[in-house]
């Protein structure tokens, strides 16, 4: 009933729009985009930039590692860490892309834009399948970024295992195991965040009813309470996953310096194929360690940067530009993330390179032949 009563109290607001919505004309709308700063341009070109580069590697190191082989459970886990970090540089920034879009046609005439596309939502029953479709996205982000986490702390372990104690590796990490640790880390944050976003959304439209209930806030009040008790479950997760991952880093690290002097003094006793085999292999282990210690900064420098500026802002009473700013700057250094280890495959894994040369060649020669043939 409640639902009803918004409804059509929605739709008596929007008749009596009618007249600002017919109103805008084409100078408007050309004032309108003289107006538009260039920073916000700029960050919007950025933006976009960090989406292409984060699908264009990502899709390119899957193809890779697809060419290699996923018979090995390191190559299975740089899959999986490929996927999520696709997802979140498709629809992280994607999503970021777009909400900066329409903040820039939108910022000096908010009114008039919210009512434009409320009317277009809301007219054909469109409203509930575009509710609907941020909640889907917003899931598939937030899954792939926990998974992005997860995912590192599991290839934190298999590293350890394949250094440390490479006698019982194979035993431990075989493939069955891999495949149930990667379908695991996918599952647990969806269900998690599934959970939570659904919690979140009906506390939302609960909250913002005309006519609340006491039933009705009994439920508000215990959705807020398991919200809470989510925001300690993710607090509890980030700074396990951190401890963590720097423990068994720094272990790796240490444990890689002494097998780097180890092959040296026996490479008068091995011949040209062996010693390159291990030198590859050291050099395989020291590029995931990198990339790990890069994750475990990309996780815990952000969060300290907007809360060092929120207290900031607090004490001084500065506006909040600062932290606006700060905000951007993390998004841009969590998303440029994504394709980090692209870039550090390349630098560091001379079959990598070799396997993603080949094939970037391969697409323009398709592509030049494509365009010749028109």
């Amino acid at each position: 009933m409640d639902k009803t009563y918004n409804e059509t109290n929605f739709k008596q607001w929007l008749k009596l729009q009618d007249t600002a919505l017919y109103s805008v004309n084409l100078s408007e709308i050309i004032d309108h985009i003289e107006t538009v700063d260039i920073i916000d341009i700029f960050q919007l070109l950025l933006e976009s930039l960090i989406t292409l580069l984060s699908v264009t590697a990502n899709t390119l190191t899957l193809m890779v590692i697809w060419k290699l082989s996923l018979s090995h459970s390191a190559q299975a886990l740089r899959a999986s860490l490929a996927l999520s970090d696709l997802l979140q540089g498709l629809f992280g920034s994607g999503m970021a892309v777009w909400n900066h879009s329409y903040y820039l046609w939108c910022a000096n005439q908010p009114m008039r834009c919210n009512y434009t596309v409320n009317l277009l939502l809301w007219e054909g029953e469109l409203f509930v399948v575009h509710g609907k479709l941020i909640f889907i996205l917003s899931i598939i982000y937030w899954t792939s970024w926990w998974s992005n986490n997860l995912i590192f702390l599991i290839m934190t372990v298999d590293r350890y295992l394949a250094i440390c104690d490479p006698l019982q590796y194979h035993t431990r990490m075989s493939m069955k195991r891999t495949r149930i640790a990667i379908i695991s880390n996918w599952i647990t944050p969806f269900i998690y965040w599934f959970v939570f976003l659904l919690f979140q959304e009906h506390e939302m439209l609960w909250t913002s009813s005309y006519h609340p209930t006491s039933k009705m806030m009994y439920y508000i009040f215990t959705i807020k309470s398991l919200t809470v008790a989510s925001h300690a479950i993710y607090m509890l997760y980030a700074v396990t996953i951190i401890f963590c991952m720097i423990f068994l880093s720094v272990l790796i690290l240490y444990q890689l310096k002494k097998s780097g002097n180890i092959s040296k003094s026996l490479r008068e006793g091995m011949d040209e194929s062996a010693v390159l085999a291990a030198t590859e292999a050291i050099d395989f282990n020291k590029t995931l360690a990198i990339s790990m210690m890069f994750e475990v900064i990309a996780v815990l420098i952000p969060p300290l940067i907007l809360y060092y500026t929120s207290i900031n802002n607090k004490v001084s009473g500065n506006s909040s530009s600062v932290r606006e700013y700060s905000f951007y700057f993390t998004q841009w250094f969590v998303l440029s993330s994504t394709f980090f280890n692209f870039i550090l495959y390349n630098l560091r894994i001379p079959a990598f390179r070799k396997q993603s040369l080949a094939i970037i060649k391969t697409g323009l020669k398709t592509c030049s032949n494509i365009f010749s043939s028109n």
